[in-house]
C-alpha cells in the first residue's frame, strides 16, 4: 500500500498538541497514550456495573433522541431563542458594562467571556475559508497520488496560526471531556457557530435574525443535554464512553446548525469532498478526537480479527487469545463494523470520515464492556480499557492498478 502525505494536514491543523513515544510512561507506567489509570481496587465494582453502565448509555441514547424531537418544532425553538437573547442582554450589560460585539452569538453564560466577545470572528472566519480554498484541491491531488504544493502547505499552516491563537485564548474556558482539551473547547458549537456566521458576513450573505435565534436555541439546548450526559457520569464510567458522547452530541448539533441556513449560505460554509473528514475539515467536531481516533489499515478483509487483536494485545496488555472463547461477541462487532469496511482508494485512508469513526468507537466500547463483563480481562487490564480515551477505526484499500 502506497504511504500517504497525509502528516502535511495533521502538523499544519490543529497542531497544539505535541506526539508521544511509545514506552514507559510517568513512573514508568506502561500504560497506552491517553490512559487515565484508575485503582485497582475498583476493578470488581467496575466489572459489576458493566452491565449497568450499557443500560445508562443506551438509557441516555433515548433521552438524547426524545430530547432532540422537541427540538424539531420551530416555534418551541423561537420561543427559547427570545429567553436566549433576552439573558444575553442583561449578560451583556451586567457586571463590567461590557457588551457583545453586533453580529456575535452567545448563548448561556458564555457572554461574559471576554475571550468570546474580544475574538476576531471576523479574522477566523476568513482563516477557515481560506484554509478551505487550498485543501479541497489538495486533498485532490492526494487522493489523486500526486505531491501537494509546498506552497498549499505553508499557506494552510499560516492560516491554521490564527485559529491555534483563538484555542490558546478559550482554554479552560468552555466545558469539554476530550483529553486533546484545546481541540475540545475549538469545537464547541459557541466556537463554530461564530466561525460560520463570521464567513457568512463575508460572503454578504449573514445570518437573519430568525436564524440567530434558532442558532442560539441550538446552542442552549447543546450545553443542557452536555450537562445532563455528565451528570450521568460517575467514578467507573469509561473515558471512551465520556468522549464518544460528546462527540456524537457535537455532530449532532452542528447538523442541526447546518439545517439552520439556506442553500447559498450553506453552499458557503460546506465543502462537501471534505466536510467531516478527519484531518481536512476545520469545521468539523472531528478534529476533538484527532489523537483518539485511530485509522488502522487493513489489506483484506480476513486480515481484520488477526489486525485488531494485535493493536488490542499492545495497547491493553492482554493474551492474544483473550477473543477466542467469545466468538459470538466478535462476530457481532464485524458485523457492526461492516457498513464502514467498503474498500477506499489507499491515498485517503488517514482521512476517515465522522460518522464511521463513532460506528467504529460504538462498536469497540460495546464489545470491550461485554468482554468485561465476563471476566475476560484481569484487574490490571480492565484499569486500562476503563481509562483509555484510544479506539480504532479499520480501512480497507482499494486493489489498485
Amino acid at each position: 500500500m502506497r504511504s500517504t502525505p497525509f502528516q502535511i494536514l495533521l502538523a499544519a491543523l490543529f497542531g497544539l498538541v505535541v506526539g508521544w513515544t511509545l514506552g514507559p510512561g510517568p513512573g514508568g507506567s506502561t500504560a497506552p497514550p491517553g490512559t487515565t489509570l484508575v485503582e485497582v481496587s475498583h476493578y470488581e465494582s467496575l466489572r459489576q456495573l458493566s452491565a449497568a453502565a450499557e443500560e445508562r448509555r443506551i438509557r441516555v441514547e433515548e433521552e438524547l433522541v426524545q430530547l432532540r424531537a422537541e427540538r424539531g418544532s420551530l416555534v418551541k425553538r423561537a420561543e427559547r431563542a427570545e429567553e436566549a437573547l433576552a439573558a444575553a442582554a442583561v449578560l451583556a450589560e451586567a457586571g463590567s458594562g461590557a457588551t457583545v460585539p453586533e453580529g456575535v452569538i452567545v448563548f448561556g453564560e458564555w457572554g461574559e467571556l471576554a475571550e468570546i466577545r474580544d475574538a476576531d470572528w471576523n479574522e477566523l472566519g476568513g482563516a477557515i475559508r481560506s484554509i478551505n480554498e487550498v485543501v479541497e484541491p489538495l486533498f485532490a491531488d492526494i487522493r489523486d497520488g500526486n505531491p501537494p504544493s509546498a506552497a498549499a502547505q505553508q499557506r494552510v499552516m499560516t492560516e491554521n496560526n490564527k485559529l491555534v491563537k483563538y484555542g490558546v485564548s478559550i482554554l479552560d474556558k468552555l466545558p469539554t471531556n476530550a483529553t486533546m482539551q484545546v481541540n475540545g473547547e475549538f469545537t464547541h458549537p459557541l466556537s463554530l457557530i461564530n466561525m460560520i456566521a463570521a464567513m457568512l458576513r463575508e460572503a454578504g450573505l449573514p445570518l437573519a435574525a430568525s436564524q440567530s435565534r434558532e442558532l442560539i436555541a441550538i446552542g442552549e439546548s447543546y450545553d443542557r443535554v452536555f450537562a445532563e450526559l455528565n451528570a450521568s457520569y460517575d467514578e467507573f464510567s469509561w473515558v471512551l464512553t465520556k468522549l464518544l458522547d460528546e462527540l456524537t452530541l457535537k455532530r449532532d448539533t452542528m447538523l442541526e446548525v447546518e439545517a439552520v441556513l439556506t442553500p447559498p449560505q450553506r453552499a458557503v460554509v460546506v465543502v462537501p469532498e471534505i466536510q467531516h473528514r478527519m484531518r481536512l475539515d476545520t469545521l468539523s467536531p472531528v478534529n476533538m478526537v484527532l489523537l483518539s481516533a485511530r485509522v488502522l489499515p487493513i489489506g483484506a478483509i480476513a486480515e481484520l480479527e488477526s489486525t485488531l487483536v494485535g493493536v488490542w494485545t499492545g495497547a491493553y496488555e492482554v493474551d492474544g487469545g483473550f477473543l477466542a472463547p467469545h466468538g459470538d461477541l466478535w462476530a457481532r462487532y464485524a458485523e457492526e463494523l461492516a457498513g464502514v469496511l467498503a474498500p477506499v482508494p489507499s491515498t485517503t485512508i488517514p482521512f476517515a470520515h465522522l460518522d464511521d469513526l463513532i460506528v467504529a468507537g460504538r462498536a469497540q466500547e460495546r464489545l470491550f464492556l461485554d468482554l468485561l463483563d465476563r471476566g475476560a480481562f484481569t484487574p490490571e487490564q480492565g484499569v486500562l480499557i476503563a481509562g483509555s480515551e484510544v479506539w480504532w477505526l479499520p480501512r480497507l484499500g482499494a486493489v489498485e492498478d
